[in-house]
């Protein structure tokens, strides 16, 4: 009779522990960050015409309101600002997002 083979003895590799860099900074308070979204959003909204943007960003920087606000009076500078996209690809995005966005605003809330 032959002695039995001896089983090869397999270890896992020891990792070293990762490095957790501490994070170093001011975090405000979450009701502070919607209090000074709040306000961006109020000041930003009677400059949206003044800035010198494409069309393509005044849309989105009127539908980024819209949504954040949920105020019906921006849809028309919104859908104004849709139809001035010249390229007919966004521009049909741009406008199926208009439609979205009443449907939403249309649902009756529960």
């Amino acid at each position: 009779m032959q002695p039995a083979a001896a089983t090869p003895v397999v270890t896992a590799p020891v990792l070293p522990e990762p490095i957790v860099a501490p994070v170093i900074g001011y975090s405000a308070p979450s009701s502070d960050l919607e209090s000074i979204k709040k306000d961006a959003l109020l000041e930003l909204r009677p400059l949206v015409d003044k800035l010198d943007l494409a069309p393509e960003e005044k849309f989105d920087t009127y539908l980024l309101l819209l949504r954040s606000t949920d105020d019906k009076a921006l849809i028309a500078p919104a859908h104004a600002a849709a139809q001035a996209i010249v390229d007919e690809t966004r521009r049909a995005q741009a406008l199926l997002d208009i439609i979205k966005e009443i449907d939403f605003l249309s649902a009756p809330q529960v």
